[in-house]
């Protein structure tokens, strides 16, 4: 009986130790999982560990965007600089030289349409009259408003303006939309971008603009919704950073109050490219207007030889273009913009006040800029973590005050960015020659803005060679700033305790529920075992009571007395 009992009995207890020993190996892993702060969150010091005014909380001073030490100075800034790190697309130089090309534009720039990098320019914030490239803004702009598949009911103000810029004085281009014309939204966005028709831009303006609810009272006591388009293109502008740019028309004819730079126009093209369905327009060569209310026959319309970068049966077609805008007139001569895409690379460039006599000439000279950026730069990549090291912080206070009075050290500052980031180097130059420089200060105080910013350029002993090349100064990369005070760390603190209690709370309840069902099952197992032990011994003693049962009657068949008993004598 003990054999048959025991046996099931160390295997249920075996299994219930083997259990008790993962759940008490676990508990150490909770608790450090439960204890351990944050990404990015620093434990505060104590009171002999804050820092001094002016100073991180870093014993060797504040750390490079690198992972390198640098230096605080004595009004508690830091200018950290840093050599680029190991990690990610190191580079080698090439030690080639390339000339920059031959350019007769005026002015020129070449930007990398993700990160804002400038690769190379020429006069690039010098302002010149933008003409038809205007309507690249004008359409982007736009499609914030408009639904491109509504229609729209042309009006006088679109087709007779007021203001001598109309298409129906010289120099304008117009498709001959009408007034009462009931034309697609659509219609307007290929207009303006393949025929670059004037008549469409103002329309489409004049559409946003009511959309948008915006008009200027005139003086003759008129009101304009294309001048109240004006003014929230010149808004928008201004919030994307063009500080040399103002436009009085939407569609680029002369006026000597309208001008822009290359600089401020490539600013405008990254906007204009991150504006929802807007290359679907801008990158499209040829268009079909349908018939209208108006005109009983289609108006087809086509690219013409001033953007054939953009044909692919003309021999000055251009691998990998997505778009193109092409303007002239008669002060500023041709313009353009192009934006091109090669292996995962997106160039945006602008060319203004090109002289030459025909669009030609700017085409070659954006063909040339393209040739030289993707013939001659390469990407180097910066991990996040080499952007933003995890142990560095800076300390935060209350307010700011004269002195260390009256300004309480509150917490600390860490900082991290969303992803890795790429820049664009010219082969004649290696990841070693970048210098990442940090503007984050010595202390932030929690009533101020908190911004910090990593800029990345040619080292100084070799600034003046790469400006031969490229852009010195090549991008800028915000970092995010968090702020962790002590009250939100104490708290973090009783939370994770909190989570730590909750967790022995349910491991100790699944180790009670593993030992009940466990019992359960051993009772169940006696039990079991009883039964059939019990009707064991019941077998063997009524196979034993059979046996003796048949012994006696076998004795008794033997036995004559048994079977013949004596006769009585007389």
């Amino acid at each position: 009986m003990k054999k048959n009992i025991s046996k099931p009995l160390r295997r249920v207890l075996s299994v219930a130790l083997s259990l008790v020993f993962a759940c008490q190996m676990a508990l150490p892993a909770f608790a450090q999982a439960a204890t351990t702060p944050q990404t990015g969150t620093t434990t505060p010091p104590t009171t002999e560990q804050q820092p001094a005014q002016g100073t991180t909380n870093n014993p060797t001073g504040t750390t490079g965007t690198d992972g390198t030490t640098g230096t605080t100075d004595a009004s508690g800034t830091t200018g950290t600089t840093g050599t680029a790190g190991t990690t990610g697309t190191t580079g080698t130089a090439d030690n080639t030289v390339t000339a920059l090309p031959t350019i007769t534009s005026d002015s020129y720039i070449v930007m990398n349409a993700e990160t804002g990098q400038i690769l190379i320019s020429k006069n690039p914030d010098k302002r010149q009259y933008p003409g038809d490239i205007t309507k690249m803004l004008t359409s982007a702009l736009a499609l914030e408003y408009v639904d491109p598949e509504g229609s729209y009911t042309i009006t006088t103000e679109d087709v007779f303006p007021t203001c001598p810029e109309s298409y129906r004085f010289s120099n304008g281009t117009y498709v001959a939309i009408t007034q009462d014309e009931v034309v697609k939204i659509r219609d307007l966005l290929y207009g303006s971008l393949i025929q670059s028709a004037d008549d469409t831009a103002n329309s489409l303006a004049d559409c946003a603009a009511k959309l948008a609810n915006r008009s200027v009272a005139m003086e003759d006591g008129s009101t304009s919704y294309t001048a109240g388009f004006m003014e929230i293109l010149n808004e928008k502008v201004k919030s994307l950073g063009c500080v040399n740019s103002n436009f009085v028309n939407p569609h680029g004819l002369y006026n000597e109050n309208q001008y822009t730079t290359a600089y401020d126009m490539a600013l405008i093209t990254r906007y204009a490219l991150g504006t929802p369905n807007f290359l679907q327009y801008f990158g499209q060569t040829e268009y079909s207007m349908e018939p209208t209310n108006k005109q009983s026959l289609p108006r087809n319309w086509r690219r013409n030889s001033d953007e054939s970068m953009m044909l692919s049966s003309s021999e000055n077609y251009y691998n990998g273009i997505l778009g193109m805008k092409v303007g002239h007139t008669t002060q500023g001569n041709y313009t353009g913009v192009s934006v091109v895409e090669r292996d995962g690379v997106r160039l945006i460039c602008v060319a203004l006040n090109c002289t030459g006599s025909s669009a030609y000439a700017l085409q070659t000279d954006m063909t040339n800029l393209f040739n030289y950026c993707y013939g001659n730069f390469t990407p180097i990549t910066y991990t996040a973590a080499e952007l933003a090291p995890e142990g560095f912080r800076t300390p935060v206070y209350s307010t700011r005050s004269e002195g260390t009075e009256g300004s309480e050290y509150i917490g600390n500052a860490t900082y991290s960015t969303d992803s890795d980031f790429t820049v664009l180097l010219h082969k004649n130059f290696s990841k070693d020659d970048i210098v990442l420089t940090s503007d984050i200060p010595g202390r932030y105080y929690q009533d101020e803005e908190m911004a910090s910013t990593i800029t990345f350029s040619i080292s100084n002993s070799r600034m003046q060679e790469a400006a031969q090349y490229m852009v010195p100064t090549m991008a800028a990369l915000k970092l995010k700033v968090n702020v962790l005070t002590f009250n939100e760390i104490k708290a973090q603190k009783q939370q994770a305790r909190q989570e730590l209690f909750t967790k022995i709370f349910n491991v100790v309840k699944i180790v009670f529920i593993i030992f009940l069902v466990l019992l359960i099952l051993l009772l169940i197992v006696r039990f079991h075992n009883k039964r059939k032990y019990k009707k064991r011994i019941a077998r063997k003693r009524a196979a034993e009571a059979r046996r003796q049962q048949l012994q006696q009657n076998s004795a008794q068949q033997r036995s004559p007395s048994s079977s013949n008993p004596p006769r009585r004598k007389r």
